[in-house]
């Protein structure tokens, strides 16, 4: 062995006695080391609880912040589709639904689209089960006829003379079918009185 271990040694050896105290001394600590010990078992039990309470804190706040991804996800599907359907971009919605409609009856009769046209028409149908699939659904069937009053004509985009009173009935034609996006209005159905 090296001389440096050698002294290490017996540096320890000679510390030992000053470490291990009487056992005399020992037990006189003996309450002072429980009361130490309920102390930190206390003090760990808080500690405990206080992390538990701080987990179920951010479990919540994990799941508000999912829950507002989701809410800014359907907002923004919602605005995306406004815009799909607003006068600046030609109603494209509309104008989907009722494409997609007035195929649908000229098949009924037995029309086929040229060779040229097919896939114009297939484009039409595609588009419109897209969105049927991904939850943009109409509002009300094109070209149906309603009878509304005044409080009712607020859930419309209403074209015609103005109601007398709010029992007065009028005869409508829906010109456009509206849209919603899981329960949420992205343009309201658009109605023209009959005269």
């Amino acid at each position: 062995m090296s001389r440096k271990m050698i002294e290490l040694i017996r540096i320890f050896n000679d510390s030992i006695p000053s470490v291990v105290k009487p056992h005399k001394e020992i037990e006189g600590h003996k309450d002072k080391f429980e009361e130490e010990l309920r102390m930190v078992k206390s003090e760990n039990e808080d500690l405990m609880s206080a992390y538990e309470m701080t987990q179920q804190e951010l479990d919540e706040l994990r799941q508000k912040s999912n829950t507002l991804e989701i809410e800014s996800e359907k907002k923004a599907v919602i605005n995306i589709f406004k815009q799909m359907n607003s006068v600046e971009y030609g109603n494209l919605l509309d104008n989907v639904a009722l494409s997609e409609k007035q195929i649908r009856e000229l098949k009924a009769k037995g029309w086929e689209p040229p060779p040229e046209a097919e896939n114009v028409s297939m484009t039409v149908r595609m588009f419109y089960k897209f969105l049927k699939k991904y939850g943009i659904s109409p509002m009300a069937e094109i070209d149906s006829k309603l009878q509304i009053n005044l409080n009712q004509s607020e859930l419309y985009d209403y074209e015609g003379s103005e109601f007398k009173d709010g029992k007065e009935m009028k005869n409508v034609r829906v010109c456009a079918p509206g849209w919603t996006y899981q329960k949420n209005i992205i343009s309201s159905p658009k109605v023209r009185e009959i005269f």
